[in-house]
């Protein structure tokens, strides 16, 4: 199968600047005829993947990913609009152990956050433990790290997509570095966004949600008046992720890396 550069790639590449004319394609469809497409582009993309070797590149809006990559990033994305889509209907979606992948993703993500915004990445690494739907524990980094994270795994993944505000993610937070890259924890691609507001929705990441723990006095402020983060908008909450435009996904982005 060849992934070189087709007429079709350039041109999603050229739709990032203009998001609108991509949609305006779809914007006719009635909604069974759109759930329909959606339903066979999905089962045509595992159909592609299912036989590809995991750490095959292939093309992207920015620099070429792995397969693994690739498909992670596609679950997160979809995950991240379908919570836009639940948010806007008032309906609660039952979490389920894929959350790992978006979970993953956001971990990965952590030198990104800082480098999107211009920011040194502290030297202290941190600590993450997530409780699972099931129970299960997963973690990521050194079991001794003085900066930790902890809590539901669903509250995590809804604050690293920007779907939730830190205050309403039920997460225990200890130590200045923990504490700094959730302020601005970013998983997708993209200009910073402003994310949501604090109590705009719901708080109820899991059975064990709780208000995050530590300097709770002070607010996150991570990006700069004027930045994009309206829904919709390259780069903010409403397009996880969309590349901002005419931009390239930074190498520190895990995605670049894989």
């Amino acid at each position: 199968m060849d992934f070189g550069e087709t007429s079709e790639h350039r041109a999603l590449r050229t739709a990032v600047a203009d998001p609108d004319a991509v949609a305006a394609r779809f914007r006719d469809r009635e909604s069974a005829a759109l759930r329909d497409w959606f339903v066979e582009s999905r089962a045509r993309l595992l159909t592609e993947f299912a036989g590809l070797d995991a750490a095959l590149r292939v093309p992207w809006y920015g620099p070429p990913m792995s397969v693994a990559s690739a498909v992670t990033a596609r679950l997160m994305e979809t995950w991240a609009h379908g919570q836009d889509i639940a948010d806007t209907l008032g309906v609660q979606r039952e979490p389920t152990a894929r959350l790992r992948h978006i979970a993953h993703i956001g971990v990965g993500a952590r030198a990104f956050s800082f480098a999107n915004r211009g920011r040194p990445v502290p030297c202290a690494p941190v600590r993450v433990e997530l409780t699972a739907p099931s129970g299960e524990l997963w973690t990521w980094g050194p079991d001794g790290a003085p900066d930790r994270i902890s809590g539901p795994a669903l509250g995590f993944c809804l604050l690293v997509t920007q779907r939730r505000h830190l205050r309403d993610a039920g997460l225990d937070i200890s130590g200045p570095a923990a504490w700094e890259w959730m302020e601005i924890a970013q998983a997708f691609a993209g200009r910073p966004g402003n994310g949501r507001a604090a109590g705009q929705f719901p708080a109820d990441p899991g059975p064990d949600a709780r208000a995050p723990s530590g300097p709770a006095a002070s607010p996150a402020s991570p990006v700069a008046p004027g930045s994009p983060g309206s829904p919709g908008s390259p780069g903010s909450p409403g397009s996880p992720a969309a590349p901002a435009a005419n931009s390239t996904v930074p190498a520190s982005h895990p995605a670049a890396r894989r």
